[in-house]
Parts: structure tokens; sequence; C-alpha cells
């Protein structure tokens, strides 16, 4: 049983990047980070709980095993964190019915996270969608 781990960072940064450390080592299971609520919004669309969120970072680390993300720009203010940079990974398996390609992606990512009591309570995430499907060399999966 994966059981969350206490944090051990006293700031909002320090809490968000050691979340994208968990997402990329795939163990965000066992990030002990999340506040209750928890609301998510990927892709700009997309509303998920914490379970919602972490079938969705499985879904990446599944498709993506190497996945990781390379921020270029990490900014905080009060209790939150914005975070631009790129996803970048190798799709050795299947990913929203794609099956394996294995091609590289890397793709523009931005990200703000509200971090309230030490736990992230909000996290807001778009990515260039359209260039990770150009980029495996196929259309948009209905599933997407």
């Amino acid at each position: 049983m994966n059981t969350p781990q206490p944090l051990v960072h006293p700031t909002p940064r320090g809490t968000v990047m050691a979340f994208y450390e968990a997402f990329d080592q795939g163990e965000l299971r066992r990030f002990g980070g999340i506040g209750a609520p928890f609301e998510a919004r990927v892709f700009g669309a997309k509303v998920l709980d914490w379970p919602g969120f972490l079938a969705f970072g499985e879904a990446f680390r599944e498709g993506f095993p190497d996945g990781r993300h390379v921020f270029d720009f990490v900014i905080a203010e009060g209790n939150s964190v914005a975070t631009i940079g790129c996803y970048r990974g190798r799709h050795t398996r299947a990913f929203m019915g794609v099956a394996a390609t294995h091609r590289p992606v890397d793709f523009t990512v931005m990200h703000v996270d509200r971090v309230q009591d030490g736990c992230i309570v909000e996290h807001r995430g778009i990515g260039d969608i359209n260039t990770l499907w150009s980029q495996l060399g196929v259309e948009r999966p209905p599933s997407a």
C-alpha cells in the first residue's frame, strides 16, 4: 500500500516542486501535500478531484514512463506558484487509446498551483495538446 508521505517543505514553492517531482517519478499516490478539498483543471477544461487527477497523472506516466517536467520559470507569490516550461518523454505505452508510437514528445506546459496550510488545494494546468498529438503523428483521439 502506498501511504502518503508527510511533506518536509515549509514553503509553497517547495511543496509545489515536490508535487512535480512525485508526478515525474510516478509517486503521486505517496505525495502527502494535497489538501481537502482539492480541485484540478487540466488542459483548460477538465475539472478533476484528487482521485481524478491521480488517474490523469497515472495515464501520463503509463504512456510516457520517462516523462519529466522541465521548468524555465518557477514564480512564487504568496500561496500561489506558477510554473512554465515543457513536458518531455517518449511514448512507449498506450496513452488515451493511442498505441505506443515510440516517438519523443516535448510540448509546452503552464501551471498555477495554490497552497493552503502547506497543502496544494488547487491545480490549474494547460499544455500544448495539439503539439503532443502532432509529435505522436496521430489525430486527436475522441477520448482526449
